[in-house]
């Protein structure tokens, strides 16, 4: 009998230490300024990266009570646009509207019940002239861009309790506009979403149900590749992320319900491992993140292979009001 005891203890002790290694505990190395609006305020983040000084690249964040932030790679606050209740928002670089090669930022502004479009010309985010149609959902929430293939500009609105807009920009002469092309069946509540420019691919965090995948290219796509069911994800899902590393695909997900970010495989959308911003000396640690962003396309000092954005809930050390926390893509690719 104690032999059985004892192995049961060792059984035990190596299944956790299994499942310790799949949990893995990383800081922040810098945090935005708070967003001026108390409460639950800071949204969905994005970076815009500068074309020749990687150092002054951009992190832009959305105030979703308010409108939109620029930040500096220290945090501080560079702009701050006041266009409304702006929930989710996405950046494209190097895009063909109006017959110029721009950047642009997009986002889902619920104020107007629309997709806003703006220009960010050397940094700074100004109007755009670009027809736009109203949205036929009861309301946006949810927001991301594509520019698949280089050829095909595209921006999702996902609706607050029901499917989602494709809209995809054409162009008449000189003169842009967007067209919704057509609806993504979701049956309940979503908000986070990812274009992959390179596949078409686009996932959707129904938040209560798993992530679906669509594609631009094939209207009869739409298969749940990761279940709620999973213990790897707990309610609600919401951000999400795409990034490669080591020859490898991944999709990353907030967890809202554990406070984690869950790495997967897209080969087959395997678990790979799950991640935990914590607190270190200066900057306090993450809980309940909405939008999140991976960019391994930055090279700047304090992010050599990259940069992870997630946006906290809960902002201390001191308290203040919710901000964005950027994380070196490093930590987590050399654990993958």
């Amino acid at each position: 009998m104690k032999k059985l005891v004892m192995l049961f203890v060792v059984i035990s002790l190596f299944g956790c230490g299994v499942q310790k290694s799949q949990m893995v505990r990383i800081e922040a190395k810098v945090e935005t300024e708070s967003v001026v609006s108390s409460g639950d305020a800071a949204d969905d983040p994005a970076i815009w990266i500068h074309s020749t000084d990687h150092e002054q690249s951009l992190i832009l964040g959305s105030n979703k009570k308010l409108g939109i932030y620029s930040y500096d790679l220290h945090g501080n606050v560079k702009q701050f646009l006041p266009l409304g209740r702006v929930n989710n928002i996405d950046i494209r670089q190097s895009v063909p509207v109006n017959g110029e090669v721009i950047d642009i930022v997009s986002g889902t502004n619920r104020s107007t019940n629309r997709v806003e479009v703006l220009q960010i010309d050397d940094g700074i985010m100004k109007p755009l002239n670009l027809d736009i149609p109203s949205s036929k959902l009861s309301e946006v929430y949810g927001f991301c861009m594509g520019f698949i293939n280089n050829q095909h500009l595209v921006f999702l609105a996902v609706g607050l309790d029901e499917d989602a807009e494709l809209y995809e920009l054409k162009n008449n002469k000189k003169e842009s506009y967007l067209e919704i092309t057509r609806t993504l069946p979701i049956e309940t509540k979503s908000e986070g979403c990812v274009i992959d420019d390179d596949s078409g691919e686009i996932f959707v965090g129904e938040e209560e149900v798993g992530i679906w995948r669509f594609n631009y290219f094939d209207e009869n796509v739409k298969d749940k590749v990761i279940s709620i069911e999973s213990k790897n994800l707990k309610a609600d899902i919401e951000g999400l992320a795409l990034f490669n590393a080591n020859g490898k695909k991944y999709l990353i997900a907030s967890s809202q319900g554990s406070n984690t970010y869950p790495v997967f495989d897209r080969k087959d959308y395997s678990f790979v491992k799950t991640f935990q911003v914590v607190a270190g000396k200066e900057i306090d640690g993450t809980t309940e993140t909405d939008g999140i962003e991976f960019s391994t396309e930055l090279k700047s000092k304090e992010f050599p292979l990259g940069v992870f954005i997630v946006q906290d809930d809960k902002n201390t050390n001191p308290r203040g009001n919710q901000n964005f926390k950027l994380i070196s893509a490093e930590e987590i690719i050399n654990e993958l």
